[in-house]
């Protein structure tokens, strides 16, 4: 799971679904996940317009992204990676939100430059 549908968390969901392995993308409000996903797709859309894709290998990938607002669909994932803006409290909300939902020995991780 990616937690933060941004430039860089949808990154790395497409990485993810890129080799099919499905990943739910967590965002704070519908507009943000419309927008992430909407990225998603267009980069993928435009990747199967040069031919470097199957419209099969567009729709398996598509299938794989799983967008959520819900932590609760997180609470059986094995991984989860945290994606958002370099702020130390929201991170640390967010650490303590995915403690709380997932299952014991998930691997919670952080994408953090700066802090």
């Amino acid at each position: 799971a990616i937690i933060g549908g941004g430039t860089m968390g949808g990154g790395i969901a497409m990485c993810f679904a890129n080799v099919g392995i499905p990943v739910y993308l967590v965002e704070v409000s519908q507009e943000a996940l419309d927008a992430g996903v909407a990225r998603i797709h267009a980069l993928w859309t435009a990747t199967h317009k040069k031919g470097k894709m199957t419209q099969e290998q567009l729709a398996q990938r598509k299938s794989c992204l799983r967008p959520t607002l819900r932590y609760e669909d997180l609470r059986d994932v094995d991984v989860v990676i945290e994606a958002v803006v370099e702020n130390m409290d929201l991170k640390k909300r967010i650490f303590k939100r995915l403690d709380e939902t997932c299952k014991p020995g998930t691997i919670l991780t952080s994408n953090t430059s700066t802090l």
